[in-house]
């Protein structure tokens, strides 16, 4: 079994993986753009403050600060990278470099908490989520999405069985929950779900497979070919890097090209016909509010 780079504190995972857009376009037919669609229908009733846990470059609290301009906005992130990222947009949300497990705001003080692929990539599930609560009010609102890699479901199931796992490696996932595990921390953390919505069917995960691979290729942007926080050295290779082990080198560069702008089509069809119900996904959106 091999091992994996995790991601430092200079580690920009929204520049990483989205680069550092502007606005997520709500109206377009694109999984971000149905993220972002879902995060403000959680947010439609909430007035007051919001906070986006692990903003990164801020694209996400910049899209709801915009569409909603009688919000005011929070944004954190343990990346100082990516907080600078933000800071460069002047887009009227406060920005601060924050551990998520060690909130550096007052307790109640945030009428809605946004947390976007986030719990994955934290060591301690249930400190983070004491502690997005410690910060929420009763009965604030909490909007969540996570993808649940451990799910049976999952395509990467049978790769972690070998050893391999790539979404550490490409992007420092530490957590691989199910559905189950999820609810559950929630519960324990004292929210109660009021709705759940679904996400990455077949094609999603597909497209996510594929992306992540090419995050690992040789001159790719993964954090397991670059060197860790502190250290001058670079991690050892989470996956075989030989030409014969890589995917695009299977199929013919016309079809692999083909396959690559295909995907993402297919992942927002499936998302549109099958958003409402369970069965084939393997990721999680849920809407919750925090008990007393």
């Amino acid at each position: 079994m091999t091992t994996a780079a995790v991601p430092g504190a200079d580690f920009d995972y929204c520049a990483t993986v989205f680069g550092d857009q502007d606005l997520i376009a709500r109206n377009r037919r694109s999984w971000a753009a149905v993220r972002m669609r879902r995060c403000l229908e959680s947010l439609a009733d909430v007035t007051g403050q919001v906070l986006e846990v692990g903003c990164g470059a801020g694209r996400c609290i910049r899209t709801i600060r915009h569409h909603r301009p009688d919000l005011a906005a929070c944004g954190c992130d343990l990346s100082q990278s990516a907080i600078d990222a933000a800071r460069r947009h002047r887009d009227g949300v406060v920005y601060q470099r924050a551990d998520a497990a060690e909130l550096p705001y007052a307790d109640q003080t945030f009428d809605a908490v946004v947390v976007m692929d986030l719990i994955e990539h934290v060591p301690d599930v249930p400190a983070v989520l004491a502690e997005i609560r410690r910060v929420c009010k009763p009965g604030g609102r909490l909007h969540l999405h996570v993808p649940c890699g451990g799910s049976w479901l999952s395509v990467y199931r049978p790769l972690l069985m070998l050893g391999i796992d790539l979404t550490q490696a490409a992007v420092g996932h530490l957590q691989h929950l199910t559905r189950r595990q999820v609810l559950e921390h929630l519960a324990s953390a004292g929210f109660v779900v009021t709705r759940r919505r679904y996400s990455m069917y077949f094609f999603g995960q597909v497209h996510d497979l594929i992306t992540r691979w090419s995050m690992l290729r040789p001159g790719g942007k993964g954090i397991a070919g670059a060197a860790p926080a502190g250290r001058g050295e670079a991690a050892p290779a989470p996956v075989p890097t030989s030409r014969r082990f890589r995917f695009k080198h299977l199929l013919t560069r016309p079809l692999w090209w083909a396959i690559r702008r295909s995907m993402p089509g297919l992942q927002y069809l499936e998302l549109a016909a099958l958003s409402w119900q369970p069965l084939g996904s393997v990721g999680l959106c849920v809407t919750a509010r925090r008990g007393s």
